[in-house]
């Protein structure tokens, strides 16, 4: 393959950077979202308490499945003034109907907020039926009836479920989740975010996250 002179790349590799430079200072700065990434947990999402997670999960990734698992735990541990704990669905590319299962639970956020954090529950638990494999063949509509199925038992209304689908109501909050998570540099779930130290692929165990928590609140109260 050809290769251009040393001189010749410098000059070019300079300009490239100028310009990159006058892009930003003349471009507009990109939107600030209307509010923070995620959903607070229902029974953990004080805004004073000692240490903030927020966790970025993938609802077709089995170690976010196994991290809620722990997280179970986690909460019956700590009370809502020691923890705030946010979920930011984060689905990765290489799981087909992450992408429709985290606006699945927006729509259910939008229909009925209060039982959006059973409908994550049951997202986790019921997750083989979404994986890759047995849907290799099925179409968009299948994979919604699916979602829509795991949702069904909660009571969630059908009409306004399939309605909302593509609507960008649900898919503006997740797009913007989705790019927030990017942007903070989250490249795998199960990955965290603590008091603004970021925890890439992170897969402790309750036990574990109860006495990292702990550890931070002492020195938050020294």
């Amino acid at each position: 393959m050809a290769r251009l002179a040393p001189p010749i790349a410098c000059a070019l590799a300079l300009l490239a950077c100028f310009v990159a430079l006058s892009l930003g200072q003349t471009l507009p700065p990109p939107p600030i979202p209307s509010h923070s990434p995620g959903h607070g947990y229902h029974s953990h999402s004080a805004p004073g308490a000692a240490v903030h997670v927020t966790a970025f999960f993938d609802f077709q990734c089995p170690d976010s499945r196994d991290a809620w698992t722990q997280w179970q735990s986690v909460f019956a541990s700590l009370s809502y003034a020691e923890l705030r704990f946010s979920l930011v669905s984060f689905a990765l590319p290489y799981h087909r109907n992450a992408f429709a299962a985290s606006i699945a639970a927006e729509i259910v956020n939008e229909i009925a907020p209060i039982k959006y954090w059973s409908y994550v529950d049951a997202l986790f638990a019921n997750q083989s039926l979404f994986y890759n494999d047995p849907t290799i063949d099925d179409d968009y509509l299948a994979i919604e009836t699916i979602l829509y199925d795991i949702a069904a038992p909660l009571g969630v209304n059908k009409a306004e479920f399939f309605e909302l689908f593509g609507s960008q109501s649900v898919l503006s909050p997740v797009r913007a989740d989705w790019k927030a998570a990017a942007a903070s540099g989250v490249y795998s779930t199960p990955s965290y975010i603590v008091n603004g130290a970021q925890l890439n692929d992170c897969q402790w165990d309750s036990s574990t996250w109860i006495r990292v928590i702990n550890d931070t609140i002492m020195r938050v109260e020294q």
